[in-house]
């Protein structure tokens, strides 16, 4: 793929299931012939049909931990806390 982004997900979107028959339903987005801009945008239950499209990055919008020790006559005891939030997997 051309002129994309570097380090996103490109894949078919998943759009969910049909309520009709079960099978998975794909976003398929339909261009002009002579312009190439997009028109307009459908679902699909073939993956082969799809396009593909950035979904989301793998880095994080924020991170952060947290830790404490605390100790008292000789016992301690240590807690480690660590978040992300933002990102594809």
């Amino acid at each position: 793929m051309e002129n994309k982004e570097a380090f996103m997900w490109y894949m078919p979107k998943w759009l969910g299931v049909d309520p009709d028959n079960g099978d998975p339903l794909w976003e398929n987005i339909i261009y002009d012939e002579n312009t190439g801009e997009e028109i307009s945008r459908e679902a699909t239950n073939s993956y082969a049909n799809a396009d593909f499209q950035a979904v989301g990055s793998p880095f994080p919008d924020f991170n952060g931990g947290l830790g404490t020790l605390v100790s008292w006559k000789g016992l301690s005891l240590g807690a480690t806390f660590n978040y992300v939030y933002g990102m594809k997997l």
